[in-house]
């Protein structure tokens, strides 16, 4: 079985330090609220499960996604974040 092709959208790439990964951030819509649902973390690896609200441009989102952390040295080494359904933050984001 060959691996499922993985989609790409506008947030996708490698940002560096907290310059890069929020002022991306802050160049997508103007209201956005991530609500923390659970939490789960084993040795390097921590992960949340939220619920994403937001407006934009007359747009309405409420939609679930994974946000998956590996952690080291107390630091935020990688994040990734999975949305419930990728075309649904597409549209939103326009």
């Amino acid at each position: 079985m060959a691996p499922p092709q993985r989609e790409q959208h506008r947030l996708t790439g490698s940002y560096q330090g907290a310059d890069g990964v929020f002022g991306r951030l802050r160049s997508g819509p103007a209201m956005l609220v991530v609500e923390p649902q659970h939490f789960l973390a084993a040795d390097e690896v921590a992960v949340a499960l939220v619920r994403v609200h937001g407006e934009h441009q007359g747009r309405h989102l409420d939609i679930s996604a994974i946000h998956a952390y590996v952690v080291r040295d107390g630091r935020i080494v990688e994040s990734r974040t999975y949305f419930e359904d990728s075309r649904v933050m597409d549209r939103f984001i326009g």
